[in-house]
């Protein structure tokens, strides 16, 4: 069977992915193809007959995937949906390393028609996380050419505060729940990502970043200019990283730290209206 090629730009990281069965894009990965020859980061695809888990307890379980530990590399297999018994597929990667090396099963392959699908077993956030780029749950949006990054858990009012910026200020929202962000030059940059959760607002695009907002519920408007000791925690906590990888944590916090001594962070207590808009536009 002839080798399927995936090649996206996400976040100015240029992956590939390939396999020797056919890759489908997820809903909004087309948007970042990139033509690019040589790759920052890949992720090979095999398919493996009688595939097993790896000899040993594994060191960790994380819903569908046991960690196992080994000598200068980590092991992820993930269980089947329908057996703890069945191993559907096993990622092998070096943590210091900007490649993967990921066996599926023939089975797996079978049971989906022979079609996998780049979200399927992909460690690309893992990936991006290597080369310097963090993937921080946000609603993204761009005013006046610059990102502004609204971050919190889910339900506090991300989109609410973007789409107020929409109406209000005319600004651009890029992506509904989530940003890449990274420094380059000493300076910090917001860029899109093929995520956005179920917000289905989603774009390609980078831009310096004006700031970045936590957010709460109150019930009058305030805003208080963090330190970066403060900040730092609160991004952190929205990041997109491998808990049991502690050297994706180390490249996290470093991501965070710089980012949070560049650019203003900023805490919004808000209201859902447009005077939380009139409190931040003076804060920023």
């Amino acid at each position: 069977m002839s080798e399927s090629v995936k090649c996206y730009e996400i976040g100015g990281v240029r992956i590939r992915l390939k396999a020797d069965f056919p890759i489908y894009a997820g809903h909004y990965f087309p948007l970042f193809e990139s033509g690019f020859e040589t790759a920052d980061a890949e992720q090979e695809f095999i398919s493996a007959d009688n595939l097993e888990f790896p000899e040993g307890i594994p060191a960790k379980r994380v819903g569908m995937r046991r960690i196992y530990e080994r000598e200068n590399e980590m092991l992820i297999a993930y269980r089947s949906v329908c057996s703890e018994e069945v191993c559907d597929a096993i990622v092998y990667m070096k943590p210091s390393e900007c490649t993967v090396k990921t066996y599926v099963s023939s089975s797996f392959s079978q049971e989906h028609e022979g079609k996998l699908y780049v979200h399927q077993f992909s460690e690309i956030p893992h990936l991006m996380l290597v080369a310097g780029t963090a993937i921080l749950h946000s609603s993204f949006i761009v005013h006046e050419g610059k990102a502004i990054l609204f971050t919190a858990d889910s339900g506090v009012g991300k989109s609410t505060q973007a789409e107020l910026w929409r109406k209000k200020m005319g600004a651009d929202i890029i992506n509904g729940d989530r940003a890449a962000i990274r420094m380059e030059n000493g300076a910090a940059y917001a860029g899109g990502v093929p995520y956005c959760g179920c917000s289905r607002i989603c774009e390609r695009g980078e831009y310096p970043i004006r700031a970045i907002v936590t957010l709460s519920q109150e019930k009058e408007n305030t805003a208080q200019r963090l330190s970066p000791m403060q900040a730092v925690p609160k991004l952190f906590k929205q990041l997109t990283v491998h808990s049991y990888l502690r050297e994706d944590i180390e490249r996290a916090m470093r991501i965070v730290c710089e980012v949070a001594e560049k650019v203003p962070i900023v805490h919004l207590g808000c209201t859902p209206d447009e005077r939380a808009v009139e409190i931040l536009l003076r804060a920023i």
